[in-house]
């Protein structure tokens, strides 16, 4: 679990129901200049990694996959700050990742449907892949899921290798799920019988479409590591396609709407130039 500036009273309660049901939870601390490991004191199974600023999240989540390779753990779930889950999700999404490996699927990471805590709408992610089926569960075989409550054999984190930490924050797991099938061919499952609970983000509704909002700062992110994405040959052309249309009414919706349409405008400028400038995702490896 990674936490950066988080909500305590929604927190706190994420961290007590993951570690209820799992051997270990590393909890790696992005928030600057804070040590929170008082507020884990009484939560057992939990092990607290303040890094005192803010790395991203690769480098956090790529600090904890160490440690857990090192240890000899076979598994790992990743989790956000405010994404809970009730008891039993884990050990459910560890028998549907069995599941599917014995029928036979070339399964590389299961993941839940995810629920907005506050609306309660299920998450309908784009580009659905065909649906399967394995003890008893129904899923959606797919090239990514989202990283929050993904369970993933560690194993293949050294046969592709750990996150890029070059990204920062946006599409990290999109990079590393797409690796992981460009390499070895194997998918990611969506579950659609586990369901958790999810923090989404804010939107509007902007020529027809539904636009996340972003700080300029993310969304700096959002058009760089785009960019960069969008130049690796592993990446699938309907997720290039897909998120190029998204980013290009971004373009439109910050340059027109919000009050300080001047900060984003620089975000995006700087997002753009950065994004076709040197691609470290061509030129290095991936963090091992």
């Amino acid at each position: 679990m990674v936490l950066y500036n988080p909500d305590w009273s929604v927190t706190g309660k994420c961290a007590e129901s993951l570690a209820r049901q799992v051997d270990l939870l590393y909890v790696v601390d992005n928030t600057p200049g804070t040590d929170n490991s008082a507020r884990f004191a009484g939560i057992p199974n939990v092990e607290y990694l303040p890094l005192k600023r803010n790395h991203g999240i690769a480098v956090a989540q790529n600090r904890a996959l160490r440690l857990l390779m090192e240890r000899g753990f076979e598994y790992v779930i990743f989790s956000d700050q405010d994404t809970l889950a009730p008891d039993g999700t884990v050990a459910r999404l560890r028998a549907e990742f069995e599941a599917l490996a014995a029928a036979g699927y070339k399964v590389g990471a299961v993941g839940p449907s995810l629920r907005d805590r506050h609306g309660g709408r299920l998450f309908e992610p784009a580009l659905y892949g065909r649906i399967v089926r394995a003890g008893g569960t129904g899923f959606y075989e797919r090239k990514y899921v989202i990283s929050s409550y993904s369970l993933v054999p560690l194993r293949y984190f050294r046969e592709v290798g750990l996150l890029r930490e070059d990204l920062f924050i946006d599409f990290v797991d999109n990079e590393w799920s797409f690796r992981l099938h460009g390499r070895l061919g194997l998918c990611s499952y969506m579950s659609r019988d586990v369901v958790v609970e999810h923090e989404f983000g804010r939107t509007d509704r902007f020529l027809g479409r539904t636009v996340s909002l972003s700080t300029p700062f993310r969304l700096y992110y959002q058009i760089r590591n785009f960019h960069w994405l969008r130049q690796l040959p592993y990446v699938p052309a309907e997720w290039k396609a897909w998120v190029g249309k998204k980013m290009y009414v971004k373009y439109v919706y910050y340059s027109l709407v919000p009050r300080c349409r001047f900060q984003y405008m620089k975000s995006v400028i700087r997002g753009i130039r950065d994004g076709r400038a040197a691609n470290p995702l061509l030129t290095s490896r991936a963090d091992t």
